[in-house]
């Protein structure tokens, strides 16, 4: 979505809409197996239903689970050396200036 949105004809697929018309139904047209798979659905809001059947977490379970998912997994890529200098001496400069 923050790509923006395609607002030309072919990207609001107009001549599709005109040609399924208000009781159709768009999944056997050309257009919309082209594009389906670049409409972003968010996974936490509109999970997949088990295939199981049993019933579905709450969206705060299901925000927690992968909240502690991306603590225990994400490892972010350290800062280049030389940032990491900057930092410490902008951080080493503060302290002196804030010294009593």
């Amino acid at each position: 979505m923050l790509e923006g949105i395609d607002t030309s004809p072919g990207g609001l697929a107009v001549e599709v809409i005109e040609a399924v018309g208000p009781r159709g139904h768009y999944l056997s047209q050309d257009h919309t197996r082209r594009h389906l798979r670049q409409v972003w659905i968010p996974g936490l809001t509109h999970p997949r239903p088990p295939l199981d059947g049993s019933p579905l977490p709450g969206i705060r379970q299901r925000a927690r689970a992968r909240l502690d998912q991306l603590l225990a997994e994400h490892r972010p890529e350290p800062l280049p050396a030389d940032v990491q200098a900057e930092l410490h001496d902008i951080l080493n400069a503060a302290q002196q200036e804030l010294a009593p």
